[in-house]
């Protein structure tokens, strides 16, 4: 099996926990910061256009591999910048380092 038949698990795992933390830290009642949320902002994705100019800028050019790393990170411009600290100019090279690496970036 490849990664593309681990990597959607892989993904929703990781966003429900930051999701799923982030509500028991902020939101339930009895959780230690409960109630100092006074505002929550929420952030919408980048649009394919912007996440296409960013992945120009680092270098990516390739259609296919812009597409690929779409599909695997979405909007969140998080991981971009993860992939391109870490040196990830492709989508294999983002599975391996960040996904399934077992000491790579939470």
């Amino acid at each position: 099996m490849g990664y593309e038949g681990r990597l959607l698990p892989a993904v929703y795992y990781r966003l429900g926990i930051v999701g799923g933390m982030m509500n028991k830290i902020f939101l339930e009642g009895g959780a230690p910061l409960f109630k100092r949320a006074d505002t929550i902002l929420t952030l919408k994705p980048f649009s394919p256009d912007e996440i296409w100019n960013y992945l120009d800028s680092i270098g990516v050019r390739d259609r296919e591999e812009k597409l690929k790393l779409y599909l695997l990170f979405g909007g969140m411009i998080y991981y971009y910048r993860l992939a391109e600290k870490f040196g990830c100019n492709s989508f294999d090279s983002a599975l391996k380092n960040l996904v399934f690496d077992e000491f790579g970036p939470p």
